[in-house]
């Protein structure tokens, strides 16, 4: 898996998904290596709730 650094610009109201339980769909601009805006992206689904408190972002 790669990683990738994304600015979070924002997320939605969690919903209920019977696939995925509660999910949360996030938008964010991808950034490059010197951390230059690339694109939007879209990261779906997230178990926003079931994350690590750190590893949770603000909306």
């Amino acid at each position: 898996m790669v990683k990738r650094k994304i600015l979070i610009a924002t997320k939605t109201y969690p919903s209920i998904s019977t696939k995925y339980r509660e999910t949360v769909c996030t938008a964010g601009i991808l950034l490059d290596d010197d951390e230059q805006p690339v694109e939007w992206v879209r990261i779906y689904p997230i178990r926003f709730r079931s994350l690590d408190f750190d590893r949770r972002y603000p909306r």
